[in-house]
């Protein structure tokens, strides 16, 4: 605990953990997953981690901002400009990857039959085997390529947004031409007026209805995902629904941040 330490160290540390630059404490990890349950403590664990990966972007972007990468977006130098844009696209990857693996939970597995005389410890060891490798054939023969699809799908269709929005300022909405040193062209409206402000706010509500969209079909994926494993307690099963479920929803957001980039 921090009863231990000096005034100054704690209230430095309560302080860096009420902005999430510090992991929760394993005594309240523990604490959480004892009253609450497991499902409660990931949630709380991993939403820690996202905000703290989101304080490394706030530090990227202030350091382009001071070097003043917008000013070179005109220039013969734009191609710094498309570095610290690809550097966006590198941190969602990245945050994508590390919380997969981030947190490992403690998934029991279907429990075997009770051991009796009649039972040879042979044919108990036999029969898990037999289990553990359909369990494995499921993830990656269903589960695997499921999730894949619906990761591409959700990516697919926040750049096709992103294409869309694109369209309409620049192309129907002419910016690519009336665009110039004299005159800013970053909306449709400039030319279409108020039909080309409610294009654009057309494309944000579509954005708003396809992330609900997502999250059902999110949900809806992962929780059949977590029937093919055929958990014998309810609350494993909702476990591995619920960590399905917040995996779809970060690369859904950090996939949307890395469309933004662009």
């Amino acid at each position: 605990g921090l009863e231990h330490w000096p005034l100054w160290r704690r209230t430095g540390i309560k302080a860096l953990r009420a902005i999430h630059l510090m992991p929760p404490s394993a005594e309240r990890l523990a604490a959480f997953q004892e009253h609450y349950g497991p499902g409660v403590s990931f949630l709380f664990s991993w939403s820690s981690f996202f905000v703290q990966q989101l304080w490394l972007l706030v530090i990227y972007a202030v350091v382009w901002m001071a070097v003043g990468v917008r000013s070179l977006r005109g220039t013969d130098d734009r191609w710094v400009y498309e570095v610290m844009k690809a550097g966006v696209v590198l941190w969602s990857v990245w945050v994508a990857f590390v919380s997969t693996w981030r947190y490992t939970a403690n998934l029991p597995g279907v429990g075997g039959p009770a051991r009796t005389s009649d039972i040879s410890e042979d044919a108990i060891t036999r029969e898990l085997t037999l289990k553990k490798a359909v369990r494995r054939a499921k993830l990656l023969l269903v589960a695997l390529p499921t999730l894949t699809v619906t990761v591409v799908m959700v990516l697919a269709t926040f750049v096709s947004v992103t294409l869309l929005v694109l369209r309409v300022v620049f192309i129907w909405g002419d910016c690519i031409n009336l665009h110039t040193a004299e005159m800013v062209c970053r909306d449709a409206s400039v030319k279409h007026s108020i039909l080309g402000w409610a294009a654009e706010v057309a494309c944000d509500v579509l954005l708003a209805v396809l992330f609900e969209l997502f999250n059902w079909a999110g949900s809806s994926v992962s929780g059949w995902i977590a029937g093919l494993w055929k958990y014998d307690v309810q609350s494993d099963a909702l476990l591995l629904k619920g960590m399905l479920e917040l995996c779809l929803a970060a690369i859904e957001r950090v996939g949307f941040v890395g469309c933004l980039a662009f």
